[in-house]
């Protein structure tokens, strides 16, 4: 067993350090892993007398709060060291006796004058009224409240926040987030928002069309907006593309999510907003049965490029991914990224993947024309596109001058690009030349592989690529770069590749984010939950 070494300070450090200096000190301490001066300082706390009574005495230090079970002796200490300094206050998901919620039912009421951020992460269902219903005085300096389940399930329980709750005014509420437990939209807390999310509505507090309207009047700074199964009632006698009579300008909403049930219900509550700076728009919504892309697609994107106040001409580029989400269930993903810099990330279920692409670029051609960019993502699963499905998609994509395909079959792709176009069932002529002639970039991209070494790209698929590339060249039409992720070519077929495109990328590590439990939340939960862990 290894002892931690001792740490033999200066005499003059420990001793002649003034009071503000070590305070800083501390401070710094607590603004790194695993932060909060309760896990950070207690090594401090044993140095000597003087460094632990002016850590003790030092209420900024002290101001985040968490509430677990077991904890009700130790947090009826923390209090009193942050005076009365602003405090954030996270209550765990393991209460799990009367000691513990009667330390969390009569210690944040009698300090809830001045909690910032106030978090039930995970907390037992049945205990959240419990807590709720003693928090009926005013907050005055509340910031953030957020009651979530990081692992909600879709059939989670949708549960009434008690009408008394925070009745007395919350003037500085910002952030305003809500996971299967849903507010009357009433609540004075629906004022003034910069982040309000939505997850899992009770049907009884949903808004009228006019409720949900003045909430977002109220709300002119609302930069970040979610709402999944939530959100205004439809109309009794609504028609497929109903549309609310007016809108309310948001313009500083940068990120939009719509997770709602179905794709009428997301256009109507679409209809209800101008968002000109959304920068990330994500909706997710259910076709109905017999949903047609050639005659809904285009109405759909007109009435979310309304809402953005752009034209579905800006979009630069696209990315499909189909995907089979279930034997029988599948959905597709389509990102357009916009040329003013916005990013519409389109998910819909109950539809063909491959009928939905090709018809898409139907429409999308006869209306305004491709965009430069496609990325499609097909998952190795039974959505994925053949040869016939890329020539009839491509053939006509004059302008497309970057093309990456994940995980999809890369031999049908390869073939389809190296060969003519097909004829032009409109016009009788056939037309002659190659597949997309404009192509400039070729990724073929693979997910990181669970296991090492990086696969090796099959020779059969290496022969139809060289092919292509041959094909492309004999036409006056070389391919300036061929990208390669998380795939190798062998060590012969490379230096065969190399002679047929201007650069070769042999790219076989992504740069891996760390995703934690809150990763899916603005980043202002994240810092207020990052001392937070299981």
């Amino acid at each position: 067993m290894t002892s931690t070494p001792d740490v033999h300070l200066p005499l003059d450090l420990s001793t002649n350090l003034p009071d503000e200096i070590l305070s800083t000190i501390f401070h710094h301490l607590i603004e790194l892993p695993p932060y909060t001066a309760e896990r950070s300082l207690p090594p401090i706390l044993l140095v000597c007398h003087r460094w632990n009574a002016i850590a003790i005495s030092t209420p900024d230090l002290w101001t985040t709060i968490t509430i677990t079970s077991g904890s009700s002796p130790r947090i009826r200490d923390l209090f009193p060291r942050s005076k009365d300094v602003d405090v954030d206050v996270i209550i765990g998901d393991d209460l799990d006796s009367d000691e513990d919620i009667s330390g969390v039912t009569e210690l944040i009421p009698r300090h809830l004058h001045r909690i910032r951020n106030l978090c039930l992460v995970a907390t037992p269902p049945h205990l959240v009224p419990r807590i709720l219903d003693h928090l009926i005085t005013s907050a005055p300096r509340l910031e953030l409240l957020a009651i979530l389940y990081p692992d909600l399930l879709t059939n989670a329980q949708r549960s009434i926040i008690p009408p008394s709750f925070l009745s007395e005014g919350t003037p500085r509420i910002k952030h305003l987030l809500l996971e299967s437990f849903s507010l009357p939209w009433t609540s004075p807390l629906f004022h003034n928002l910069t982040t309000l999310s939505i997850v899992l509505e009770n049907a009884k507090v949903a808004p009228t069309s006019d409720l949900f309207l003045s909430v977002l009047e109220n709300c002119p700074s609302l930069e970040q907006f979610l709402l999944n199964g939530a959100g205004p009632i439809l109309p009794l006698d609504s028609q497929p593309g109903t549309k609310s009579p007016r809108r309310v300008h948001l313009p500083n909403l940068q990120f939009l999510t719509l997770h709602l049930s179905t794709l009428n219900q997301t256009i109507y509550t679409l209809s209800h907003m101008f968002a000109p700076s959304t920068s990330v728009t994500t909706i997710i919504a259910e076709a109905p049965d017999g949903w047609d892309v050639k005659t809904h697609f285009t109405s759909f994107i007109n009435e979310i490029c309304v809402a953005l106040e752009t034209s579905s001409s800006q979009v630069d580029w696209i990315s499909f991914s189909p995907t089979d989400y279930e034997e029988t269930h599948l959905y597709l993903t389509i990102i357009f990224l916009f040329s003013t810099d916005a990013r519409l990330d389109l998910r819909i279920t109950n539809a063909s993947p491959t009928e939905l692409f090709k018809g898409f670029t139907e429409v999308q051609r006869g209306v305004c024309g491709l965009p430069s960019r496609l990325i499609v993502q097909m998952s190795g699963g039974k959505g994925t596109l053949g040869v016939e499905d890329w020539r009839l998609v491509l053939g006509g994509w004059e302008g497309l001058e970057m093309l990456i395909l994940l995980d999809g079959d890369e031999e049908c792709l390869v073939t389809a690009l190296g060969t003519d176009k097909n004829p032009d069932d409109a016009s009788g002529e056939e037309k002659e030349g190659v597949i997309c002639p404009g192509l400039e970039f070729l990724g073929l991209n693979r997910s990181r592989p669970a296991d090492d070494p990086i696969p090796i790209l099959p020779p059969t698929i290496v022969s139809s690529l060289v092919k292509c590339l041959t094909y492309r060249e004999s036409k006056g039409y070389r391919l300036e770069k061929l990208s390669f992720q998380n795939v190798c070519v062998g060590k012969g077929d490379q230096e065969i590749l190399e002679e047929l495109v201007e650069g070769l990328a042999m790219a076989n590590e992504l740069v891996m984010t760390e995703k934690t439990r809150f990763g899916q939340y603005p980043l202002v939960v994240q810092e207020a939950l990052r001392s937070y862990t299981r």
